[in-house]
Formats: C-alpha cells, sequence, structure tokens
C-alpha cells in the first residue's frame, strides 16, 4: 500500500514541471550539461543563418521570421534557462560574426534575444498556470499571448537602441527596425515554439491513419507547387500571384483542420522557408509600403497579415483538437452510463451514440423511421414517449 499509493497520486496530478516547465527530473552532470548546451548553441546558429541563406538563394523574396527564437524559448521551458541563456547568446553572437555585423552590435545585439527569452520564459512558467500541451485552446492563447508578444516588444527597445549609437539611425529608421524586430521574433516564437515543444519532447506528428498520411502528403505537394509558382516565375502576374498565395492560406488551413495543432506546427515550420506572405517570405513588390515623416518606411501590412493568418490557422487546429478530446470525453461519459443521445428532424431520428447503434444494430449515420424507434420501446412506455413526442413537436411548432 506504502507504494502503491504514491504512485497513483503521482499519476493522478501531473507534477508542476509537466505543465509549467517540463524541466526534465534527471540531473545532467558538467560533461552532459556541456554537451547540451553546445547542440543547443550549434541549432540556434544554423536557425539564425536559414533565413539569410534563403534570402541570397530566392531571388527577391525576404523573409519576415527569425525561427531561433520560437527554439531557445522551447528548450528553456523544457531543459531549463540556465542552458537557454548561453546558448542564444552564443549561438547568435556566431552567426553575428559570420555575417560581419558592426564591432558594436556584434556583442551587444545578442543581448537583445537574451532579454527575450528572459521575459517570455519568466511569464510562462511564474506567472500563470499553463499546459504546455496544448490541450487547450485558452493554453495555446496563454502562450501567443505572454511568450510571443512581450519578449519581442521589450528587446525591440533594447535593438533599436544598439543600432542607434552604432549607426546613428532615424526616427522612421528606428521605427521599422523596432516593428521589423518584433514582428520577425513574434512569429518565430508563435511558429517554431510549439513546433520544437513537440519536437524535443519526441510527439508523433503522423496523422493516425494511413489515409490521412497520404492526404497529408498531397497537401504538401499542392504547396510545393505553389511555392515554386511563386519563386520560378518571374513575369507572374499579381493576380496569379495572390491566388496562389491564397492557395497556400487555404492548404494550411485544411491541414489545421484535419489534423489538429501538432501536424498544423510541422506543416507550418516545414515549408516556413517556401512559403510567401504568410509564413515565411513576401515578395519585395508586393509589400505596401506605409511613409511616415522622415521618408523612411516598414512592412506593417505584409509582416502583419502573415503574423494574423498563421495563428488563425493554429487556434483552428488548437479548437479542433479541444472538440475531439471533449468528444471523446463525452463518449467515454455515455458508454459508462450506458445512456443513449437521439436527435429528431422532420425526416426522421438519428443516434449518436455508437454502441447503442451497434447494439440495435442500426444504421450508422442514416436517418432511422419513427416504426423503427418505437419497436424499440418497451409497450408499457411507448404511450409516454408519444407524449413528450407530441410536447416536443409542438414547442418545435411555437404552439407552446
Amino acid at each position: 500500500y506504502a507504494a502503491v499509493c504514491p504512485m497513483i497520486f503521482a499519476m493522478a496530478a501531473p507534477p508542476i514541471e509537466q505543465t509549467r516547465s517540463l524541466k526534465p527530473q534527471v540531473q545532467a552532470g558538467l560533461p552532459q550539461f556541456l554537451f547540451q548546451i553546445g547542440w543547443m548553441t550549434f541549432a540556434v546558429f544554423l536557425l539564425s543563418q536559414a533565413g539569410g541563406w534563403f534570402s541570397e538563394s530566392s531571388s527577391g523574396i525576404i523573409s519576415p521570421i527569425w525561427p531561433s527564437s520560437g527554439f531557445v524559448l522551447a528548450i528553456a521551458l523544457i531543459y531549463g534557462l540556465e542552458r537557454a541563456l548561453p546558448a542564444v547568446y552564443l549561438g547568435t553572437l556566431a552567426s553575428n560574426l559570420l555575417n560581419g555585423e558592426p564591432a558594436a552590435f556584434l556583442y551587444a545585439g545578442p543581448v537583445g534575444y537574451v532579454i527575450e527569452l528572459v521575459l517570455s520564459w519568466a511569464l510562462l512558467t511564474q506567472s500563470v498556470r499553463i499546459d504546455l500541451t496544448f490541450s487547450r485552446v485558452r493554453d495555446f492563447g496563454k502562450f501567443v499571448v505572454l511568450g510571443c508578444l512581450p519578449g519581442p516588444m521589450l528587446a525591440g527597445f533594447y535593438g533599436i537602441i544598439v543600432l542607434y549609437l552604432s549607426e546613428n539611425l532615424s526616427a522612421s529608421q528606428m521605427a521599422s527596425g523596432y516593428l521589423g524586430f518584433v514582428q520577425t521574433n513574434a512569429f518565430g516564437t508563435l511558429v517554431f515554439g510549439p513546433f520544437f515543444l513537440f519536437v524535443l519532447r519526441r510527439q508523433d506528428f503522423r496523422p493516425p491513419t494511413a489515409i490521412g498520411r497520404y492526404e497529408l502528403l498531397g497537401y504538401s505537394l499542392a504547396l510545393a507547387a505553389f511555392v515554386w509558382i511563386l519563386i520560378n516565375v518571374p513575369d507572374l502576374g499579381q493576380s496569379v500571384r495572390f491566388v496562389s498565395i491564397g492557395g497556400v492560406l487555404m492548404l494550411s488551413l485544411l491541414v489545421s483542420m484535419r489534423f489538429g495543432l501538432r501536424t498544423a506546427t510541422l506543416f507550418q515550420a516545414m515549408f516556413i522557408f517556401l512559403v510567401p506572405a504568410f509564413a515565411a517570405m513576401v515578395p519585395i513588390r508586393l509589400i505596401e509600403m506605409r511613409t511616415v515623416s522622415g521618408g523612411g518606411g516598414f512592412q506593417l501590412s505584409a509582416h502583419g497579415l502573415a503574423f494574423i493568418s498563421s495563428l488563425g490557422c493554429l487556434l483552428v487546429a488548437a479548437f479542433r483538437d479541444e472538440l475531439a478530446s471533449l468528444r471523446m470525453k463525452f463518449a467515454l461519459a455515455l458508454s459508462s452510463a450506458d445512456l443513449c443521445v437521439w436527435d429528431w428532424s422532420p425526416s426522421g431520428w438519428a443516434c449518436h451514440t455508437p454502441s447503442w447503434s451497434e447494439k440495435f444494430g442500426l444504421p450508422g449515420n442514416k436517418m432511422i423511421s419513427e416504426e423503427v424507434v418505437r419497436s424499440l420501446l418497451h409497450p408499457e412506455d411507448l404511450p409516454e414517449f408519444e407524449e413528450n413526442f407530441r410536447l416536443l413537436q409542438e414547442r418545435k411548432n411555437g404552439n407552446v
């Protein structure tokens, strides 16, 4: 009894680390600790270089996203802040060094990403209780509000101050730089934060059925076709280009509705550098420039559309997951209580409890006639059923 009860209580009430920081329970030694920082630093470096690499190889398409911001937040939530902080600073420093950044920005710039990480981590782990498996829509909403927005907004001010001191930027250039930093980092956290949380917990992204996997493959091939058109056809008209971008949006929305949040984050993250407009890249000639006093311009509409469109798709996916979970709980409750749910319309009756349909040999999703329903009732219960049904029809027709 003494050995079994703690195990039962542990299964009934998940530990705080599982729902808040997800930090592993086993503490690694110094060699393992340094190894973890090493591979995290290398990953931050690669993700920081990915956007610039694709921008140079995609002929006039820029990437308004910073995927390493989502990655470092995920490793901070899972492995702890003590590993994520040196990784984000050293990885960003190495990326700046390779890109030939000015000396003043080389060492001071990565501090902004450290500020962003610390604030996002603190808000998600210390201020509220949040389930980072995103089993409910409100948990995903908390992640967006607390993890994606405040950190980049605060760190953006620091970054602009460093740039101003090193390059003497004008007011319009600082406004453009600030908005660019906030949008790219918030967008990177939105898409890559949940994605790497799933990856690092080794969760399966594949649809549960073979048909679903082929369906997802079809969506991916269609997306590749849209991307090929957008990148490789130089004289493509704006109307055709916008239709292609709309097709990309529809594909992401279909994946969200069909497969849920986990597969939706995979779909967006895997193709994030190949999706113009809402995911990663915006054709320069389509960016709507808003001029401010001083002559500068900044990309408000394109980056804002990118963030909102992606957020909408992921919220749909989170809602789909929660709805599926509620349906499963409802079915289990009905099964354990041996109850049945019926629905009536002028065309007949429908049974919404699969176990009862199987028990009485009723057709699956087809309407059932009144004669069949009456035959299922006990003769002594038939008069009460007919009276209740008569009252139901009168209420439906507005007579009562």
